[in-house]
């Protein structure tokens, strides 16, 4: 007489998948969002993909919420400062405990060595993304740009994201007593060797130029650009850019202070270009440019180009940080630096735009699904 095990007359739920576990046939077990059934007595191996042959999809299913199509994913700088992007901790303490992050759902995770966020795309569609590059550094850096358009994207494309961070502010003039109305307090230190300036360059893609110095006065540093690559993490694989503003020019803003001196800010992230420094009265340096589609912006007497990674250093002869961009503002003496320019050459043409300026301090990124 054949015996029949009660117990298995019916489906056992054994909950999440997991490692080195046995199961046996009829065993239902959830992986991602769908549901599995035992078809192959056995014991698992270290992943499901491997396993994957002795299951049958049983669902697919939904954590109840589809966070790219009802309220997007916001991505920020998670508190990184200056030219060092966030680390991998810091993006897993800022996302990880966030079910949209989950493996299940977004497959968000981070490079090693910090600050490139990425995105495995879950579900194939059109997506909105939009992105504002940060402002560079001083009292009177440029704002950043704003870049948006729809793309559509497939189910495991993977976005690399960049955040760009607000570029250092320089040190008091080591030849002035007057003190300077820089917001970042803990900056304003007399610095006879330029020690604020160097690698003060904003974070992002490309990041922002250092600040130039220290024989007349210290600089501010450029924002760095804000970008999203496609599928493969190179330069030439950017499909929306959003560009960093120009690093201020502190000993300018010392000499702006009378009625009859112009401002010395760091030209506005772009748009189809970056914005154009403004020249203050002292010196006789020429104005620096914001980069443009094709190249760094018009470089000034004795400054810096910008590049498609970095805005242009500032002089030697003092001078503020390039933004970065799609490609790079340039610098000039005794003036702020050039904005990086923006990039949607990536995006649907129907639907895409830039503007120039628009984002005060970091960067961000908001990408969500809508069709």
């Amino acid at each position: 007489m054949a015996t029949v095990n009660l117990g298995r007359l019916r489906l056992i739920w054994r909950g999440e998948w997991a490692v080195s576990t046995a199961y046996v046939l009829d065993d239902v077990v959830r992986q991602g969002v769908s549901t599995y059934i035992c078809t192959n007595a056995h014991t698992s191996t270290s992943s499901f993909t491997n396993d994957i042959a002795n299951w049958d999809l049983m669902a697919i299913g939904s954590d109840g919420l589809d966070e790219l199509a009802d309220i997007g994913v916001w991505l920020d700088n998670a508190g990184g400062e200056g030219p060092a992007g966030p680390s991998s901790n810091a993006l897993n303490e800022r996302y990880g405990s966030m079910t949209i992050f989950n493996a299940s759902n977004l497959n968000m995770r981070t490079d090693a060595g910090g600050g490139v966020q990425i995105i495995t795309i879950p579900t194939t569609g059109e997506y909105f993304i939009k992105c504002a590059g940060a402002q560079g550094g001083g009292y009177q850096g440029g704002n950043g740009g704003i870049a948006w358009g729809t793309v559509d994207l497939t189910a495991g494309d993977v976005l690399y994201c960049r955040v760009g961070q607000r570029g250092l502010g320089g040190g008091q003039s080591t030849t002035s007593t007057t003190p300077l109305t820089e917001p970042d307090a803990t900056n304003l230190v007399n610095d006879t060797t330029g020690a604020n300036n160097i690698g003060g360059g904003g974070f992002g893609d490309g990041r922002g130029g250092n600040g130039g110095g220290p024989s007349t006065g210290n600089t501010d540093s450029g924002g760095g650009g804000t970008a999203v690559r496609l599928n493969t993490d190179g330069v030439g694989n950017r499909i929306i850019v959003a560009g960093g503003g120009g690093g201020g020019y502190l000993e300018g803003e010392r000499f702006a202070t009378g009625a009859t001196s112009p401002p010395a800010g760091g030209g506005d992230g772009g748009g189809y270009y970056g914005g154009m420094a403004m020249k203050v009265s002292e010196g006789s340096g020429s104005r620096a440019g914001g980069g443009s589609q094709t190249a760094g912006g018009h470089t000034g007497s004795g400054g810096n180009t910008g590049t498609q990674t970095q805005g242009g250093n500032g002089p030697a002869n003092d001078g503020g940080g390039g933004g970065g961009g799609y490609w790079g503002g340039s610098t000039a003496t005794n003036t702020g630096g050039g904005g990086g320019s923006g990039y949607v050459g990536g995006m649907k043409s129907t639907n895409r735009g830039m503007s120039m300026g628009g984002n005060a301090g970091d960067g961000w990124i908001y990408i969500r699904r809508v069709g």
